[in-house]
């Protein structure tokens, strides 16, 4: 089914799921200016460029709605995974605010909740 990218390596997995959670502490310190756009704190902004400057952002991504993945994010692969991150940062261009209602929604803990099952399965023997 996946017409996504390279994967996410395990060591980058668990690498992401240290920079949600810096980032999920201060979500709620995200303000907007007067001229309309979000203001991010460094975390948030940390994570979603660690996700944009990753060898494995999905260059190619199709653009299609992530909320199937989303919905079986149990079972997702390590490539649509990193297709579901590029979407998730790729959606602050389209729609001023996106990464907030990301973090807000929960759609960000559902995301790195999978990263870190896949970096301990790797680590599985």
């Amino acid at each position: 089914m996946s017409e996504s990218g390279p994967a996410v390596p395990p060591a980058d997995c668990a690498h992401l799921v240290r920079l949600f959670e810096a980032a999920e502490q201060v979500k709620d310190q995200i303000t907007w200016a007067r001229e309309g756009y979000p203001r991010y704190p460094p975390e948030i902004e940390a994570f979603f460029d660690f996700i944009g400057r990753a060898s494995w952002t999905d260059r190619n991504y199709p653009g299609k709605p992530i909320r199937e993945w989303i919905g079986r994010i149990d079972s997702v692969t390590p490539e649509e995974l990193a297709t579901i991150l590029t979407a998730m940062m790729r959606a602050e261009r389209f729609s001023l605010g996106a990464w907030q209602g990301i973090f807000q929604d929960g759609d960000a803990r559902i995301v790195a909740e999978r990263a870190r099952q896949l970096a301990r399965d790797a680590d599985s023997p």
